[in-house]
């Protein structure tokens, strides 16, 4: 029927309408954490993280708190998913997370608040390394074979492992 079309164009008109003026209307990019710089893994051992962030100005202007957590990643650990959370003052721009578990996934995360309203969300995953062991000693007699661009040849003696009252070559 005709008032039933003139129902439909007119939604579409509308629909254009509101697609064209959201288009146009530019949201500032720095509130997203897609920047490369927004959070930064800056080192990693096997039981701790050190991780860096730059809030956007116009965020940082009016950050009151944020709040830092850090996840085992869903799978790694058969307990589920572990979070640890820490508030921090809002010029706080590196954080070290401690304890942490070798060989294993972590999401680590910052939100930004301006009192109780959160402004910013920056996320990244990093892995912690395998655990030193105390008693496994370092190669001996370590030789470079070959270089090249991509690649290196090494050749090594096998150390003397003495634990307890065994020991192992």
């Amino acid at each position: 029927s005709l008032p039933a079309r003139m129902r439909i164009l007119r939604l579409c008109s509308l629909i254009a309408l509101f697609i064209w003026t959201s288009a146009s209307e530019e949201t500032p990019a720095e509130i997203y954490d897609d920047e490369a710089e927004a959070i930064e893994v800056v080192s990693v051992k096997n039981d701790k993280a050190t991780i860096a962030w730059k809030l956007p100005d116009q965020i940082g202007n009016k950050t009151t708190r944020q709040r830092l957590m850090i996840t085992i990643r869903p799978g790694q650990t058969s307990a589920g998913a572990s979070t640890y959370s820490v508030n921090v003052k809002p010029a706080t721009r590196s954080y070290t997370f401690e304890n942490l578990e070798g060989n294993t996934t972590y999401r680590a995360s910052i939100e930004a608040f301006e009192n109780d309203r959160s402004v910013w969300y920056s996320s990244n995953t990093l892995h912690t390394s395998l655990a030193a062991l105390d008693w496994l000693a370092a190669p001996k007699d370590l030789t470079l074979i070959h270089k090249t661009n991509s690649t290196i040849e090494l050749s090594w003696s096998i150390p003397l492992i003495v634990q307890g009252t065994t020991s192992a070559l």
